[in-house]
């Protein structure tokens, strides 16, 4: 990950065991990198806190809300002193209590313990798999992160406020759990999701944009050569996104100052009306090279 430096130590001094930071939310344009970041932090919590889950559902498999809880299962990295194999089990156990959960609401269309149950499963199970490992649960420090949260269907965020929050609060493996989102921005419905989950002031992280020499490097990263990083970055306005679309299909990056002709370039136009009608009979002529002949050619000696 280039840059945003200042923004990842902020995260991990905040989100260590002895850090204050309960929840935040990385801002950002589509392509500004929030999903890098979130995926940085996951990567360097896991590192330094040896105790620590992380629970990171894959974005791109949200879709409705068994497949986000089926997400959450499969998608969780823990620290060295977690063997994953029993994180393995867990994921194994939680899909077929999915199916079983799932099978038994259709046939009663009670979508209120569907909700119960899976929370209940979710919390309880995870809480063996770490029971099983010998390890205490209240050395655990637990981070969920929540890419594009403002994406998330209603029925995920009802259950993520509501059933999965009220049973988390009562489980000795998730009382210090942290949260991280991502989203373009905080809209009136998130403001409303933050608010029912209970988070009294959530910290905004805004992803800043490349600067020239940033650039530079993540176009060495991915296999381009840039000399010019302040004009990529103008161009791509520090986006990354934008930066590699640009180096994908390259063009002439003009400048403000390469697009005004220099005194050189300009030529005055003549005037007309100046010319005699010899001179104008000549231009004429040579307007039309096909109608040269030996007749009239004595007018261009």
């Amino acid at each position: 990950m280039f840059g945003r430096v200042k923004e990842l130590q902020f995260v991990k001094n905040g989100y260590s065991r002895f850090g204050h930071l309960r929840s935040a939310i990385a801002l950002g344009p589509n392509g500004m990198g929030k999903s890098t970041f979130l995926e940085e932090v996951k990567q360097v919590h896991s590192e330094n806190e040896k105790s620590s889950i992380v629970i990171s559902p894959d974005s791109s498999q949200y879709g409705d809300l068994t497949s986000f809880l089926s997400s959450m299962a499969r998608n969780i990295t823990c620290g060295k002193e977690i063997p994953g194999n029993e994180l393995g089990k867990f994921a194994r156990f939680y899909g077929s209590q999915l199916v079983q959960i799932e099978s038994i609401t259709r046939s009663e269309n009670d979508f209120e313990e569907f909700n119960r149950n899976t929370a209940e499963h979710f919390v309880t199970g995870l809480e063996d798999a770490v029971i099983n490992c010998g390890i205490d649960l209240n050395e655990i420090v637990p981070l969920l992160i929540i890419d594009d949260i403002e994406l998330l269907d209603d029925s995920i965020h009802e259950w993520l406020c509501n059933s999965f929050n009220k049973r988390i609060r009562k489980s000795s493996l998730f009382e210090k759990c942290r949260f991280l989102f991502s989203a373009q921005k905080v809209g009136v419905r998130l403001e409303k999701f933050f608010s029912k989950f209970g988070f009294d002031k959530i910290s905004e992280i805004k992803i800043p944009p490349f600067t020239a020499l940033e650039c530079v490097q993540f176009a060495n990263s991915k296999g381009y050569q840039i000399h010019d990083g302040e004009e990529h970055r103008t161009k791509s306005q520090g986006n990354p996104l934008k930066l590699l679309n640009i180096l994908k299909k390259p063009t002439t990056i003009i400048t403000k100052e390469d697009n005004v002709m220099s005194n050189l370039d300009k030529i005055d136009t003549p005037n007309f009306s100046d010319f005699t009608e010899k001179e104008l009979n000549y231009l004429l002529f040579a307007s039309y090279p096909s109608q040269v002949n030996r007749y009239n050619l004595e007018f261009f000696c």
